[in-house]
C-alpha cells in the first residue's frame, strides 16, 4: 500500500490528504468483472506486478521490448497486459482465434 501511495505522489505531488485516504477505498472496488470471476483494483496491482516479476525473471522481458499477448479478454488477460507495461516493454495484443501459422 506504502508503494502505491507513494507512486500517487510521485505522479500528482498537489494530491491532498483526503485523496490519498479515498485511495485505500477505491482499491477496494471491483476493477474488473468477467463470465467466472471479478477482482479488486488491489487484486489486479497484485496479480499485474506477479506477472511483471515473471516475465522478468524467467522470460528476461526489459523495457523496450515488444511482447505478443494471444489470449480472450480476461482478468488473467489485464494482468499480464498491465505487468507487460510495468515493466517497460510494448505490449501487442494477438486476437486468439488467429492460427499460429499467421502470426
Amino acid at each position: 500500500m506504502e508503494q502505491i501511495v507513494q507512486s500517487i505522489k510521485e505522479i500528482s505531488p498537489n494530491n491532498n490528504l483526503g485523496d490519498l485516504i479515498n485511495l485505500d477505498k477505491d482499491l477496494k472496488k471491483l476493477a474488473i468483472i468477467d463470465e467466472h470471476n471479478k477482482v479488486t483494483y488491489r487484486q489486479l496491482y497484485n496479480m499485474s506486478n506477479y506477472a511483471a516479476t515473471i516475465l522478468q525473471k524467467e522470460k528476461n522481458i526489459r523495457p523496450g521490448d515488444r511482447v505478443g499477448v494471444k489470449s480472450f479478454n480476461t482478468i488473467g488477460f489485464a494482468a499480464v497486459y498491465l505487468g507487460i507495461l510495468k515493466l517497460g516493454a510494448v505490449a501487442v495484443s494477438i486476437n486468439p482465434n488467429i492460427p499460429q501459422s499467421q502470426i
